[in-house]
Parts: structure tokens; sequence; C-alpha cells
């Protein structure tokens, strides 16, 4: 299972290369744009075929999510904290493939009982954000909830998560840091992890 975070600003032929990273195997795109508002996030989807729409997760926009049928929300610690906890469990619970990211024990415990979908980091020194530095070297935490490894995840270490039980990765950098190769970038890191997932069976794919 991987998963591709877009870029946090735009990119160049963006809809085409989400559109090309869908049909190349992306287990989940999460649209993430920080400092973009609702109309950008439109203007993108609407250059996008929506026949890929299921594999899109989008940040923290429910209107949007609603909007474009898609496949779920990833919610950040800021919009997890704008609601009470009764209200992001009923909406959480009624609305599949949510997902968040977590950064120690105490978070994914208290987020692996309700989301579908965890985003550990990171799990190596980040690719995209300066010194934002490795901080799980072990297996992944136990969780009844799969979880991704974000962070730093390159060609040159995916293929050791499945030995260290993540259910896949989540990938911006490795991706991102030349778009013109986004697409054999991924399936590069599809085929590291692919080939190692093959020499441990027991874990998630």
């Amino acid at each position: 299972m991987i998963w591709v975070i877009t870029a946090p600003e735009a990119v160049p032929g963006e809809a085409l290369l989400i559109q090309e990273l869908a049909a190349a195997g992306a287990s989940r795109i999460l649209l993430r744009k920080p400092e973009w508002k609702a109309e950008q996030y439109c203007q993108l989807l609407d250059n996008i075929d929506p026949k890929i729409y299921p594999q899109l997760l989008v940040r923290d926009n429910c209107w949007i999510y609603n909007t474009y049928h898609l496949a779920g929300v990833h919610w950040s610690s800021k919009a997890k904290a704008a609601l009470s906890p009764q209200q992001l469990h009923n909406w959480v619970k009624n609305h599949p493939s949510s997902s968040t990211g977590v950064h120690n024990a105490n978070e994914l415990a208290d987020a692996e009982n309700l989301f579908d979908y965890l985003l550990l980091s990171p799990v190596y020194n980040s690719i995209s954000k300066t010194n934002y530095q490795q901080m799980f070297t072990g297996p992944a935490p136990e969780a009844a909830t799969p979880v991704l490894a974000l962070g730093g995840v390159d060609v040159h270490n995916i293929g050791e998560l499945p030995a260290r039980n993540f259910s896949g990765a989540a990938v911006l950098g490795a991706i991102w840091q030349e778009p013109q190769q986004a697409v054999n970038n991924f399936l590069q890191l599809q085929q590291g992890w692919q080939e190692a997932v093959s020499k441990h069976s027991h874990t998630w794919k």
C-alpha cells in the first residue's frame, strides 16, 4: 500500500500527474495544500478525471469530500482540535477511509480505533521538510488500524518497511522533488515495496 501526498504548492501539470500516479497503482492520493482555499482544490479536481476520485482523499475539507465524492478526508491536528471529541467521532464513524497523522504512541492509541488509516512520522529524515528528523527506528507500533510510514521514505529504504511491520508508506518528497519524474519515481517505490512484501508475506499489503 503506497499513498502519494501532493506537494504543498501547485505543480505544473499536476492534474495529469495525479491521474498518471493513480493509474500507476497509488492506493490513495492525498490532496494536501495547507495554504489553498476550497476554490483552488475545486479547480484542480475539475481537471482530473472523475473516475479516479475514489482514489483521492482531501485534507480537512468535508465539503469537497462530499461534493466530489472522494475516498475520504485526512484530518490534521488543527482540524481535529476544532471539533469536540463527540463531533469528530460521529463524523469519522459515518465516513469511511478517514485518516490522520500520528507522531507518538499516545496519539496512536487515541486514534487507532477511530480512523481507518494512520500515518506515523517521521520514520526517516524528511526529504521535503528541513530539520524534520527520524524519530522511529524500530517496528511499527501494534495497532488495530493500518499504520503507514511517513517521512523520508525513498527507494533506498522502502524495502525495510514490511520487515518493520508497516502496512505501507505515504510518500511526498520522493515523488515531487522531481515532478517530471513523479511517475517513474513512484514505480520504483512500488517495485521496492512489492519485492519486500513478497519476502514478508505476513505483512499487510
